[in-house]
């Protein structure tokens, strides 16, 4: 039998759901490595370091959830905008960080509305 199914009693296999568990970067932070150091200098990253990164990008996504949850509250807003999640990254990165992520975010958008205006 797999693991994934149980039997009932009447004998019917019945498939268990899987459960969420919590969300993970480091399929992207893997490929974000693989650009950074292509194939002849290629770098890899231990077990131990790939967790730390994962839990500190939780921790800065969570920051910028709650902070940006509390700019929409402050403004009496049931939806958040794109507005709403940058004021709560330029609040939660120190300004540098937050400057650069802002002008990366902006290329990236642009990049997008490019590939869906070409099809």
């Amino acid at each position: 039998m797999a693991p994934s199914a149980s039997t009932a009693p009447n004998g019917i296999v019945k498939k268990r759901k899987k459960s969420a568990g919590s969300p993970s970067y480091g399929t992207y932070l893997r490929k974000l490595l693989d650009q950074i150091y292509p194939a002849p200098d290629k770098v890899g990253i231990s077990s131990v370091a790939m967790d730390a990164l994962n839990g500190l990008m939780l921790d800065l996504e969570q920051r910028i959830i709650d902070q940006s949850m509390t700019l929409a509250k402050f403004q009496k807003k049931a939806t958040l905008s794109a507005k709403h999640v940058q004021t709560a990254a330029l609040l939660v990165m120190p300004q540098d960080l937050a400057r650069h992520t802002m002008k990366e975010a902006g290329r990236a958008v642009n990049a997008y509305a490019v590939a869906i205006n070409a099809k």
